[in-house]
């Protein structure tokens, strides 16, 4: 999870030492909090988990899903990892761990294989030939995805998470939690999370992130809407990606269109690691 947040971070941060854009937001700088807020924050975010279906997610070995990801914006295509725009991908993953594969299945890039799995990245052409590498962006995109899928099952693992307050947002009341790792004040290699609980429903509708001390300007805002059951888990199908250069406009999305369990076995998603 730190890892996945840390990829996260960097390619924002890129994004926004090209365009200079500055903000006043910083989630917190505050490194204690009252214990009752501490304790409501994780009470509010274990909910959710349970809500979204966590239970029936850890029976699952792995899952497949049927994405498209498109940049909307000029941002957005800064940070689009792909020939293709939009681009559809199947991605399978074992939950709760970091990375897993996407295979490409359309435009110029059909039948490539990106693969980040316990901290190696590779890729497989249209041929089926594999090659190891540092392939930054596939360290980057492959464990991105399988987080913002995972998100509201995995956040309340983090070792730093307090309630704020109470807000309401387009007439929709709100429990705002806290989330980091190892410390509540900005650290230079974890981001801060924001996350806005729907007080009706438990679901996560908006994630604001920054990007911690070292660029204390950057930050993000994810909206989760159209969620739908599949396997006995609630997923986002729609992710609308905003940047503080304007909030206004959407930067990336990316839409779910159907996700199954147990497609491929996990000896089958790892034997490239194994193979090398």
């Amino acid at each position: 999870m730190i890892r996945n947040a840390k990829l996260f971070g960097i390619t924002i941060g890129v994004i926004f030492l090209f365009t200079g854009c500055r903000s006043n937001l910083l989630l917190t700088r505050q490194d204690t909090f009252v214990t009752a807020d501490i304790q409501k924050g994780k009470t509010i975010l274990d909910a959710v988990a349970n809500e979204y279906g966590y239970q029936n997610f850890q029976n699952f070995d792995t899952y497949t899903a049927h994405v498209t990801i498109e940049a909307t914006s000029f941002l957005g295509k800064i940070g689009h990892s792909f020939k293709d725009n939009p681009t559809e991908i199947t991605f399978t993953a074992i939950p709760e761990k970091v990375g897993g594969e996407l295979r490409i299945i359309d435009g110029k890039q059909k039948g490539e294989v990106w693969g980040y799995q316990q901290n190696i990245a590779y890729k497989k052409n249209q041929q089926g030939d594999i090659s190891f590498r540092k392939y930054k962006k596939i360290a980057f995109q492959v464990p991105t995805i399988q987080y913002l899928i995972e998100l509201p099952m995995r956040i309340n693992t983090a070792d730093k998470i307090t309630f704020l307050k109470d807000s309401v947002y387009n007439n929709t009341q709100y429990h705002i939690i806290f989330a980091s790792w190892r410390a509540y004040k900005p650290q230079r290699d974890i981001d801060q999370y924001r996350l806005w609980v729907n007080a009706e429903t438990q679901r996560i509708d908006i994630v604001e992130f920054t990007v911690r001390e070292k660029l204390p300007f950057v930050w993000s805002r994810l909206f989760f809407s159209e969620f739908k059951e599949f396997e006995g888990v609630t997923f986002a199908t729609s992710i609308g990606s905003h940047t503080n250069f304007n909030l206004k406009k959407e930067a990336l999305h990316i839409t779910l269109h159907d996700l199954v369990k147990n497609e491929r076995t996990r000896e089958d998603l790892i034997a490239p690691i194994k193979s090398q």
